[in-house]
Order: C-alpha cells, then structure tokens, then sequence
C-alpha cells in the first residue's frame, strides 16, 4: 500500500490527516504585517486610555503610574510583535485576545470620555477630549485587524497549515 500523495490533498484543499495547527513560517503576510501595524497604534491607545483614566478617576497623579504603565506597555507590544513575526501559535492568539480586548473597549471608553467631560465640575475635561481624538484615530485600525481577522487564515491560531496563505518573505 503507498503513503498518500500530500501534495494532491494540498492541491485540491482537503486536509492532510496528520496536519494539526501550529506555529506559521517566519514572516507575516502582508494584510497581517498592516494589522500589526494597527494593532501598535490601536491597542496601545487603549491601553493609555486605561491608565490614563484610571489616574484621573482615582485622583493620583501621573508620576505615580507613568513609568510602569510604559514598561508594561512596552513589554506587550514586543512580545507580540516579535511573537507573530515569527509565527508563533502562542502570539497569534495573544494578538487576537488583546485586539478583541481593544475592541471591546472601544464604546466604554468612548462613554467614560463623555462622563469625563460631563457635569458642571468635569472629573478631567482635557483628558476626556484627549479620549475623543484617540477614538477617531482608533477606529480606523480596529476597522483594518478585524478585517484582517475575516480575510486570512493565518491569524487564525487552529487553522491548518494548508490554509495559510504564504509569507512576505516568499512572495
């Protein structure tokens, strides 16, 4: 009896049955290199977003949680970046987790730079136009990784290798 022909299974797009999802070649796609590159500009804002309005809310100032708040900052976007640019399975999910997060936020932090702003006596009224402009510049990068995440199987952490499409590097 002869080993099935890989090669044909990849060629009409069924999949190998020893094939199981795992870390992608080096090398993102292009569509997820331009998500990545959102993802810097999206999640990252909403991470300063968080912080910032959780100083203003608890009334501490922001030496006490500057400092910290970048190098927490800095050591997620690194670890990503590095991590899907290498193809990493674990980063890959970490990418969608923290991009669905960003996401998910967006309409909370929009509401908490309005409460912001609101009332005779404003919590932090610069602070709260400083959410509202972030909220436009974001919306277009989540707009872009969620797209992202509908068009390519290789931000997808269980598809199969047959379904990625291939790296920059290839093309």
């Amino acid at each position: 009896m002869t080993p099935p022909d890989q090669r044909a299974a990849m060629d009409t797009g069924q999949a190998i049955p020893t094939e199981r999802p795992g870390n992608r070649p080096p090398g993102a796609p292009k569509q997820a290199a331009i998500a990545g590159g959102a993802f810097f500009l999206g999640a990252g804002l909403t991470f300063v977003e968080l912080v910032d309005s959780a100083v203003a809310l608890k009334g501490l100032t922001d030496d006490d949680v500057f400092l910290p708040a970048w190098i927490v900052l800095a050591v997620l976007m690194l670890t990503v970046g590095i991590g899907v640019g290498g193809g990493k399975r674990w980063a890959i999910r970490f990418f969608r987790w923290l991009s669905f997060g960003a996401m998910a936020l967006y309409v909370p932090l929009l509401a908490l730079a309005f409460y912001l702003k609101a009332g005779p006596t404003p919590v932090d009224a610069d602070l709260a136009w400083v959410m509202l402009a972030f909220a436009v510049v974001k919306l277009p990068c989540l707009i872009v990784i969620y797209r992202a995440f509908r068009q390519l199987r290789w931000l997808d952490p269980d598809s199969l290798p047959h379904e990625w499409e291939p790296p920059f590097r290839q093309r």
